[in-house]
């Protein structure tokens, strides 16, 4: 299992390593000049992405790992696992980012945290979704989907806005966060596991 993790990470270390720094240079130069946590925040993002686009770096791996002594749980939980290191690694940046932002522009780095925990919870329950599909379907066609599916529904909710005051939901989503929080790590790890058994059934089936 070790050395199963070993070779996603490697993998996303000689394909990501340069363009991560670059991007990392930049968000960072973005979020002090324009004063935006977004810009931290979306890092998170960028490591799911970058970790779901590793299963179009394949080279016949998939194929090969059916002749090794292991099972399709453990192929498809070094996936995971690979992704999820990923993200961490955002998240760690965005924790430093965003200590930084808070003692040079002053705010509430609890308040700030509690954010990224929620962006974190979104973006690995994204990861976890998108795993499986680009296995089925391909990287390209499973992003693009999610990314409609997402447009939709923040486009939804920006005309609800518009239609309605929803002054009171926020104000009750500020008195409840942590509670949310509870609630979204709950689903995360449900989440998560679904995704993983698909995961597991698609190497046990599909014939790379």
């Amino acid at each position: 299992m070790r050395g199963l993790i070993l070779h996603e990470l490697y993998t996303m270390k000689y394909a990501y390593a340069k363009n991560l720094l670059l991007v990392g240079v930049l968000y960072a130069a973005l979020t002090f000049a324009m004063r935006m946590e977004f810009f931290a925040y979306m890092m998170i993002w960028m490591m799911g992405f970058y970790a779901v686009g590793s299963v179009s770096l394949d080279a016949g791996w998939s194929r090969f790992s059916k002749a090794l002594p292991v099972r399709p749980g453990q192929l498809a939980g070094a996936r995971f696992a690979g992704a999820a290191a990923m993200q961490l690694l955002g998240v760690a940046y965005a924790m430093v980012l965003g200590a930084a932002m808070c003692a040079v522009n002053g705010g509430s780095y609890g308040e700030y945290l509690q954010v990224v925990a929620l962006v974190t919870a979104i973006a690995f329950s994204v990861t976890c979704i998108l795993l499986p599909c680009s296995l089925k379907w391909g990287v390209d066609k499973a992003r693009n989907a999610l990314m409609l599916v997402f447009v939709a529904f923040f486009g939804g909710i920006v005309l609800i806005s518009r239609s309605y005051d929803l002054s009171g939901l926020e104000v009750w989503l500020e008195n409840s966060l942590e509670g949310v929080l509870a609630v979204s790590a709950a689903a995360v790890l449900a989440i998560c596991a679904v995704c993983w058994r698909a995961t597991a059934g698609i190497y046990e089936k599909k014939e790379f």
